[in-house]
């Protein structure tokens, strides 16, 4: 298996399921320069596909450049290999500048917390909570609450509530692509003179990957990406400060200023 190659085809290939599945495959029987020679049939068996479908997905692939159809004398001696032995091709290197694309992904306040606030949410907006932020085992000071779609999994948090006295908005997250799209971002962002505030780690509530900056108008905002997702059989959970502002790498004190 060459893992190098199953990632690029994870991570880079825009194709339908089933085109992604069999690039999967012929990635995962992959040698170490990218070479394998699957037969059609050890393809269908993996992918629960027809052979016939197989052979069409190999020759969209072969035709839009996904792979390369090679004459090298290698693979089996007897049998008909998919689409002969080929050569995925390497994906295109990480495009510079800013993120390919931005979802606004998480709303978080600041201000007074209690249940009441969490009842509210949940009343009108249909939100559920994915972790409660507690001082002690009778104090609670915030939650990260989601959009409750039944056995649908969804982003860790919509929104994130905390009680810290004084109304206020404290930043805006935007998804991003991947972590290529979040670099990307911060090599731009950097050349271009902006304020950076915390980053780049991955948090422990939620698990994503972080990069938080300040806008032209001292606004912060986090790009994220790669962050957890949760159903209706995950539970409420509750969660230390240190889990809060805590990184499972990277900067490993404090948080983002607020």
């Amino acid at each position: 298996m060459s893992v190098r190659h199953v990632g690029l085809v994870l991570d880079h290939l825009e194709a339908s399921p089933g085109v992604k599945l069999v690039a999967m495959i012929l990635a995962d029987h992959a040698d170490a320069d990218g070479v394998c020679w699957p037969s059609y049939r050890r393809v269908a068996q993996r992918s629960c596909l027809g052979e016939r479908t197989v052979r069409r997905y190999v020759r969209e692939l072969i035709e839009r450049g996904i792979v390369t159809k090679l004459n090298t004398g290698r693979g089996p001696a007897k049998g008909e290999t998919a689409g002969g032995v080929y050569r995925p091709e390497e994906a295109a290197a990480a495009s510079k500048g800013p993120p390919r694309e931005f979802t606004v992904r998480e709303l978080p306040g600041e201000g007074s917390f209690n249940e009441r606030v969490a009842a509210w949410y949940a009343e009108r907006l249909g939100l559920v909570t994915s972790d409660e932020i507690a001082l002690d085992e009778s104090t609670v000071i915030g939650a990260f609450l989601r959009c409750d779609q039944g056995d649908r999994f969804v982003d860790h948090h919509t929104l994130f509530l905390l009680g810290a006295g004084t109304a206020g908005f404290n930043h805006a997250a935007f998804e991003v692509a991947d972590l290529d799209d979040l670099m990307a971002g911060n090599t731009h962002l950097v050349q271009a003179g902006y304020t950076h505030q915390w980053g780049i780690g991955r948090h422990i509530l939620g698990s994503q990957i972080y990069d938080y900056w300040l806008d032209p108008w001292g606004h912060m905002v986090e790009h994220w990406t790669d962050g957890d997702l949760f159903n209706n059989q995950n539970p409420p959970n509750t969660a230390s400060i240190a889990e809060l502002i805590g990184s499972q790498w990277g900067p490993t004190e404090g948080g983002p200023p607020g």
